[in-house]
Formats: structure tokens, sequence, C-alpha cells
């Protein structure tokens, strides 16, 4: 299966089962990818959707952009109350041996 059919299937599975449980309200993570105005000078609003490149280098980005379009989609439907966290940023430990480890805090300068 691929990553965009993954994404999309699971939202729309997570979220009508929550409709089904009588949920009213749903909270998700997603990408600040999806609401990428293309203008540096422009802000990103409610109303803001990236469009999908439909290349398979991105299919990370692609993928969160559909899978959220579904769930906004299907919480219309429904009558699910959504929230979108559209995170910007992911701090975590580094993939890779080749690049050298250290602490956050020491790396940005904390005493």
């Amino acid at each position: 299966m691929d990553l965009i059919t993954t994404a999309r299937e699971g939202t729309r599975r997570v979220l009508g089962a929550a409709a089904l449980a009588g949920v009213r309200r749903a909270a998700f993570t997603s990408s600040g990818v999806t609401a990428d105005t293309g203008a540096p000078d422009t802000p990103a609003t409610e109303t803001t959707w990236t469009t999908p490149s439909g290349t398979l280098v991105r299919a990370c980005p692609d993928s969160k952009i559909l899978a959220e379009r579904d769930a906004w989609d299907l919480a219309a439907a429904t009558g699910i109350e959504p929230t979108a966290v559209l995170q910007t940023f992911v701090q975590g430990p580094m993939l890779g041996t080749a690049i050298r480890r250290r602490p956050v805090l020491s790396a940005i300068g904390e005493p």
C-alpha cells in the first residue's frame, strides 16, 4: 500500500469510527505543508489549501494534504467539529550516524 493511500484510509477509518461512536469533536495533527500559500508574504488561513504535487518525491507532503482534506470533508458529512494542528517544526532524535549529536539546549546556547 502506498503512503498516500495509507494516510487517507487511516484518516477515514479513525474519523468514521469516531462518528459512529458519537464523538462530537476531534483533534488531529497534520502539517504546515497543507496550508502553504506559495507566497512568503501571504499568511495562510483556514481556507488555504496547498495543491498536491502528484509526484513520487513529494508523496509524504501530498499524503498530509489529501488526508487532511478527507478529514475536513468527513467531519462536515458527519457533524464532527474538527480541530487541526498544523505543525511546522518537529524535534526529535536525528536520523543516521553521520550527524554529530549533541543536546539541543547546548546547541542553541543554553547555559
